[in-house]
């Protein structure tokens, strides 16, 4: 709201992108209660994702408990920032 002076869900897209960026560059190191809502709203969104049946099955193509001759891990630029 002190940002653009209007809620989040009724900014245009650019203006939404903008303040999460400036959110996301404290994430390392969060200090303001935004901020820090920030990086448990986004460890909470990551952790939905990858633990439901798309993320961890569809994208990550996990098999369950199978025996794997070798783990590839995640292909390279697969998981960006």
């Amino acid at each position: 709201m002190a940002a653009f002076a209007a809620e989040f869900g009724t900014l245009a897209q650019p203006e939404q992108a903008a303040l999460l960026n400036r959110l996301a560059e404290a994430e390392k190191n969060p200090g303001s209660p935004a901020e820090h809502f920030f990086v448990n709203m986004k460890s909470a969104a990551l952790f939905g994702y990858y633990t439901s049946r798309v993320g961890l099955l569809k994208e990550l193509g996990y098999m369950g408990n199978a025996v794997m001759s070798g783990f590839p891990g995640c292909p390279t630029g697969s998981l960006k920032p």
